[in-house]
């Protein structure tokens, strides 16, 4: 029996579009256009342009084996005010006792609220469906946190469509190290050659998969060209599925 294994954020899960919903929600309820920064209000579009540079910056430490979980989550909020103050071009850092409170409030609120938006990327829903029709053993294999993959996979409606959840909490190590793949392959009593993964970072999901000998497919909606693609498949959209599976 063939084996799929998910990737979740970024190829099941609208994270752009969850994140931004809550990020507005966050900016209304504490009516961060009132906050001045040097004289300077915080705009929507600052604040999220803020959030996805430092969510970057943070993910890639935490790939890199530099912060956990508990200091990305200590630090996210006071690297994005950093952020927004180096964006309007002033040296001097925010004020980090008049914003610690507001710091906390806004991480803990981010927590509970992002992971339980429900956005799926298009036609991930039908193409799940389409999988389970077929008969397939479909996985999810994330870098994410163990509790906020879960609340996803809940909220979006798709949960009841996986066997196994690995996530980089439950193993110690964050794709693409191989560690983690064999274990979600021995959880799943799956080999390498029954198995795909399917995800949309090319050097997690896909080299990562490709160095154990599994299938891979790129979810790759837009269109990036990496210089030497080794995937077994490329799809922009979804809907590609049935034409492989």
């Amino acid at each position: 029996m063939l084996n799929i294994f998910f990737d979740l954020d970024h190829t099941l899960w609208d994270f752009e579009q969850n994140s931004k919903q809550t990020l507005f929600s966050l900016y209304q309820k504490y009516e961060l256009s009132d906050k001045i920064i040097n004289n300077e209000k915080i705009s929507f579009d600052d604040f999220l342009k803020a959030f996805q540079t430092t969510t970057k910056f943070l993910w890639k430490q935490h790939h890199e084996g530099l912060v956990d979980k508990v200091k990305i989550r200590q630090r996210r909020f006071t690297h994005i005010f950093e952020e927004l103050h180096k964006m309007k071009k002033k040296e001097e850092l925010f004020d980090r006792n008049l914003y610690t409170n507001l710091l906390e409030e806004l991480e803990n609120e981010y927590q509970y609220n992002c992971p339980r938006q429900p956005n799926l990327l298009p036609f991930a829903l039908e193409m799940l469906t389409y999988l389970q029709s077929k008969g397939y053993q479909l996985h999810i294999l994330t870098n994410g946190f163990e509790e906020s993959q879960k609340l996803k996979l809940e909220h979006s409606g798709i949960l009841h469509f996986f066997k196994n959840i690995v996530t980089s909490d439950c193993t110690g190590f964050t794709k693409p190290n191989p560690i983690i793949f064999n274990h979600a392959l021995a959880i799943s009593n799956a080999t390498p050659q029954n198995s795909i993964m399917i995800g949309d970072s090319f050097d997690a999901d896909i080299l990562g998969a490709r160095s154990l000998g599994m299938k891979t497919i790129f979810y790759n909606p837009l269109k990036k060209t990496p210089q030497h693609s080794v995937a077994s498949y490329d799809i922009a959209c979804w809907r590609e599925i049935e034409g492989i599976l």
